[in-house]
């Protein structure tokens, strides 16, 4: 790379900066009146800022990846051309991702609490970022992506398995989920959006941002009011979420700038539909009455400094959470307890970071720290607490044009402060696990790369599984069934580890309007936390280190994307999670667990005492997307896809295929009228699961244990208007 003349002469600064690549800076460049020779200058890609190469929808982007990871990026778009404001919808259809949700929770409720499960792992699992920041809470380890509405999103990005120097954190076992919130941008412009549909249900989002000077800054407001799936059902239905994006970055000079943002929702959802259920007796639900609401309110606050100076780009982040929750059901965290939890879960950190550019190669240091606090009323005293600690080198490496390499090493330190005894004292327990990343990729052909990667991961123990008070004494009547009491103990638990590997590779064809994506994955984790229960009238529940778990399976993956014409999509996963053996005396106590050597997770059935399984979560064999759509050169757009749900399936089900369909009209070149359907063959749609006839669930002492069936929401039509303010337009040439 050259600079020439007519640049006048002097010292210059030069920050080239490209999404889904680490920023490169060179200060101090003296230019005099011939022209500098800069040499190669190579872009290094960044975990937080990466580029484009797939969506869950056909558009005009090149779905093609050349980095040593197994990953994916999704635009906010891909959630907007398929009118769905809900994060669940897309990751489903992401091979070798899911949406989790415990068995007792409705998920024709799009507001009811998910997780995010990467290749069979669990909640836990998976690590869970928003712009880098981990906001997995102290308590549970996961956290629920109903709060964050895809409107006031920019990217959703999926790393899966080890192949990412900048993944070797806390809590990435199986992979990273990372929200990026929408960033500032170069013009003045705003966005509206309305949305309404067939069960009541309405949507509104306004967006406006874009530079002045120095400063360049964008805001969102978002307002999604859900009745739920049944109408006239009263509070014990109805959802109303209300969410905030503030974000501003100022320029100090051109080589030091700053980012503060603000991300807030505030929310009430009814836990009558969202963990009820129907009898031949009319409503049944553990949560209390028929009108009780969950509320919660959560904040991420976050500052960030960059600043660059000859070959290094240096960064530094400070950032602040808290999730406050009200009446909630947290099925992940405390599975076998009603809804009526109140519960505080905050988080403060930093992290400072040196990117140091040499010949085209980047080096990278890291020193993070986060300290989480965590309380629920009656389950965790106040005091306990979670704090994690990161110290990251790695290197990636470009040792040719046909040769990627990144390297990771990291200590992951680990401090715990826990009660088993309700507060009356604390323990406190501190461990340091290293973790090591390695990746490839081999580009054969400019149109072929192979990948292969190797690692590990660790994750701390819950703040649930070693907080108990002994001294409680919990009461539950499933209907229909006896009642029972529950008692919490306690058990020392040791930070979960794993080493896994992966391949793939990726082909572009046709040109570059096609391609095919393909990887193969194994992966062992040790010390999953098992949570479990003894069989009733008299249940001790506790969590407890499960046998070694393992996660193996293969992605396929086959995306057309046009500027005008057919496109389509073909992407299936066949995935396996299970032990393979326990240890003697594994059942002693749990003998009714839902833990079977060669099977697939099956989520247990949490209204039944001690039909318990590993984090509720149910891992099916077959996942699959397919879809076909038509895009004009002006934008409009119409497409048919169907999601494939195949055995074990989080909905107690057989095996079985959701069909939607969406149609989008471009009204000149700033506004767009849309048509979406959900569940358009009414697949199992409904409003409650049905109380105890789903597919019953195996358990280890040869019985079967009930399981409700599960629902998805009902037929449903939605309807999207949007209208563009400013210069650009809805759609891409």
């Amino acid at each position: 790379m050259f600079l020439r003349p007519p640049v006048e002469p002097g010292d210059y600064a030069l920050a080239i900066t490209a999404a889904g690549y680490a920023r490169l800076s060179r200060a101090h460049l003296a230019v005099g009146d011939a022209a500098l020779d800069l040499g190669v200058l190579t872009l290094s890609p960044s975990l937080t800022s990466l580029k484009v190469i797939g969506s869950a929808v056909a558009r005009e982007r090149l779905p093609f990846n050349t980095t040593p990871a197994a990953l994916k990026v999704f635009p906010r778009e891909a959630y907007r051309d398929q009118g769905q404001a809900a994060l669940s919808t897309v990751l489903n259809q992401t091979p070798g991702v899911n949406a989790v949700r415990a068995g007792d929770v409705n998920a024709a409720q799009p507001q009811a609490p998910y997780t995010a499960s990467i290749r069979g792992g669990l909640p836990f699992e998976t690590a869970l970022l928003i712009d880098g920041n981990p906001v997995a809470l102290p308590g549970s380890g996961s956290f629920d992506l109903a709060f964050v509405p895809s409107f006031v999103l920019q990217d959703v990005e999926v790393l899966k398995g080890y192949g990412s120097a900048e993944s070797a954190i806390p809590g990435a076992v199986d992979g990273v989920l990372n929200l990026r919130t929408a960033d500032p941008g170069s013009l003045r412009k705003a966005l509206l959006e309305v949305e309404t549909d067939t069960r009541g249900g309405q949507f509104s989002d306004f967006s406006y941002g874009g530079a002045a000077g120095r400063f360049a800054f964008t805001t969102m407001l978002a307002v999604d009011g859900n009745p739920g799936p049944k109408t006239g059902f009263g509070a014990a239905g109805a959802a109303l979420q209300r969410a905030q994006l503030l974000k501003i970055k100022y320029e100090l000079s051109p080589a030091v700038s700053a980012t503060a943002s603000y991300l807030g929702s505030q929310g009430v959802a009814g836990m009558g539909v969202a963990r009820g259920f129907r009898t031949s007796g009319g409503f049944a639900s553990f949560a209390g009455s028929q009108d009780a609401q969950a509320s919660h309110r959560f904040g991420l606050y976050s500052l960030e400094l960059d600043a660059d100076s000859g070959a290094d780009h240096f960064s530094g982040r400070m950032y602040g959470m808290q999730l406050q929750r009200t009446g909630a059901y947290d099925p992940l965290a405390f599975p076998g307890f009603a809804a009526g939890i109140d519960a505080l879960d905050s988080a403060v950190g930093f992290s400072l970071q040196d990117d140091h550019q040499i010949a085209g190669n980047l080096y990278q240091i890291e020193l993070s720290h986060r300290n989480g606090f965590t309380e629920a009323a009656g389950l965790i005293a106040p005091g306990a607490r979670s704090d994690q600690t990161v110290l990251r080198g790695a290197a990636i490496l470009h040792p040719s044009s046909a040769l990627d390499l990144q390297f990771a090493a990291a200590a992951l330190g680990m401090r715990e402060r826990y009660s088993d005894n309700g507060g009356a004292s604390f323990r406190d327990a501190t461990v340091w696990t290293p973790v090591i990343h390695a990746g490839a990729a081999l580009h054969v052909r400019s149109n072929l790369t192979v990948r292969v990667a190797a690692g590990s991961g660790a994750a701390a123990p819950p703040a649930a599984a070693l907080n108990v008070d002994p001294s409680r004494i919990f009461a539950q009547q499933p209907v229909g069934l006896p009642t029972y009491t529950l008692t919490r103990t306690s058990s020392s638990l040791s930070p979960e580890t794993s080493f896994g590997y992966d391949a793939g590779l990726e082909y572009r064809l046709h040109g570059d309007t096609t391609t095919l994506s393909t990887d193969a994955y194994r992966v062992v984790t040790h010390g999953a936390y098992v949570d479990g229960s003894s069989a009733a009238p008299n249940v001790a529940y506790r969590w407890f280190g499960g046998p070694p778990m393992i996660h193996e399976g293969i992605e396929l993956s086959l995306q057309q994307f046009k500027r005008a014409g057919l496109g389509f999509i073909a992407q299936a996963a066949f995935a396996r999670t299970y032990v393979q053996n326990v240890p003697p005396g594994f059942y002693d106590g749990f003998s009714n667990l839902a833990v079977i050597p060669g099977q697939n997770l099956s989520g247990g059935s949490p209204l039944i005492s001690g039909a318990n399984d590993i984090a509720q979560t149910r891992v099916p064999y077959a996942q699959g997307y397919g879809e076909i759509s038509y895009k004009w050169p002006r934008g409009s757009r119409l497409s048919l896809g169907a999601l494939y749900y195949g055995a074990n399936n989080p909905f107690y089900e057989p095996a079985f295929a959701e069909l939607n369909s969406n149609l989008e009209l471009s009204v000149g070149a700033l506004s767009k009228f849309q048509i979406s359907v959900e569940n358009l063959t009414g697949a199992f749609g409904g409003a409650l699961p049905a109380g105890y006839t789903g597919i019953p669930v195996r358990l280890a002492d040869g019985s079967y244990a009930p399981a409700n069936a599960g629902i998805l929401a009902p037929r449903t039509f939605r309807i999207m208007f949007r209208q563009s303010i400013g210069p650009g337009t809805l759609y891409e040439r």
